[in-house]
């Protein structure tokens, strides 16, 4: 990676992934710099900002990824088969039903969106990033995504985070006026699933989580057995379990229900 632009000395490079630091790198007196595998990591959905210097000292970010070059040869030499898109659109044009276009037809009505102060989900409950707060302090909290009484995080503030701890939210790149700051793609990491825990059950609010719990290391004992426990959440009816695993010289794979009233 370079930082481009006239340096007369090392520039501090800031990065923000969304960790619970911020992480930052410097440059030799070049313009190079290098970034450690755990500052290009970045949760699904979310970009890497990468700035040099502030606003006002005028350096940009080059990055050099060679894999970029190598992902689009493998590209170029896979093969995909050509499917002809006009015999299907014709064959779904012959179902369509020709008493349709009698049936009456409602009066025009103009809708009108008005922005509402108390930042829900008719109003405006997440930034330019997607970041918001949940009622319950919780910083994109995976169980009230388009809540109503969402709010929009504020720099420099704490916040409670999926599966516990706390967060010191740095702002969002793309609402600072900033020209000189980078969107780069990062390394992105599998989507997590955190239990449901204490403090979702102590919320007033619904907690309507179709997965209620996941374990990705349950050990089992020598007669093939295991507990697990967990919270429920308000969704009641049948759940399905699924459990798939490695044994000392094979592996297994059961599936089981549970009623949740």
């Amino acid at each position: 990676m370079i930082a481009s632009g006239k340096i007369k000395r090392p520039v501090t490079v800031t990065i923000l992934n969304g960790s619970t630091t911020l992480p930052y790198t410097t440059t030799d007196l070049s313009g190079n710099f290098d970034c450690t595998y755990d500052q290009l990591l970045v949760d699904q959905g979310k970009n890497l900002w990468i700035s040099a210097g502030d606003k006002y000292s005028g350096h940009k970010v080059n990055i050099l990824d060679p894999f970029i070059t190598i992902n689009k040869k493998l590209a170029a030499g896979v093969h995909f088969n050509t499917i002809n898109v006009n015999r299907y659109l014709q064959y779904a044009g012959d179902l369509t039903l020709n008493d349709l276009n009698k049936v009456k037809q409602l009066a025009v009505v103009t809708v009108t969106a008005h922005k509402n102060n108390d930042n829900s989900i008719w109003g405006t409950s997440a930034n330019a990033c997607g970041d918001f707060v949940c009622p319950w302090n919780i910083l994109n909290c995976q169980n009230h995504a388009g809540f109503p009484g969402n709010h929009l995080p504020e720099k420099g503030k704490t916040y409670n985070i999926n599966g516990g701890g706390m967060v010191t939210y740095w702002g969002c790149a793309m609402e600072e006026p900033n020209t000189t700051i980078l969107q780069y793609e990062g390394i992105k990491m599998g989507k997590e699933l955190y239990n449901i825990g204490e403090e979702e059950i102590a919320s007033p609010g619904p907690l309507f989580v179709s997965t209620i719990y996941w374990s990705p290391a349950l050990v089992f004992d020598k007669n093939g057995k295991a507990e697990a426990s967990f919270y429920t959440s308000d969704i009641t009816g049948r759940f399905r379990i699924v459990v798939n695993g490695m044994a000392a010289n094979d592996v297994f794979y059961a599936t089981g229900t549970i009623e949740v009233k």
